[in-house]
């Protein structure tokens, strides 16, 4: 598992609106972007932003 540092780290060129600690199955649900191979209580981050240009 990843800090929060080390995500936003990993999105260094962009504008952070948000970072949340969550499940999979709540990433899942939000993107509608579902694998059954990764398991539903995997704990994710959800970063998102705004990047320029």
């Amino acid at each position: 598992m990843i800090t929060i540092e080390g995500a936003l780290k990993k999105s260094s060129n962009m504008q952070i609106a948000e970072a949340k600690l969550t499940i999979y199955e709540e990433f899942a649900a939000q993107t509608g972007m579902y694998k059954s191979s990764i398991s539903t209580n995997r704990m994710v981050w959800i970063v998102t932003g705004f990047v320029k240009g």
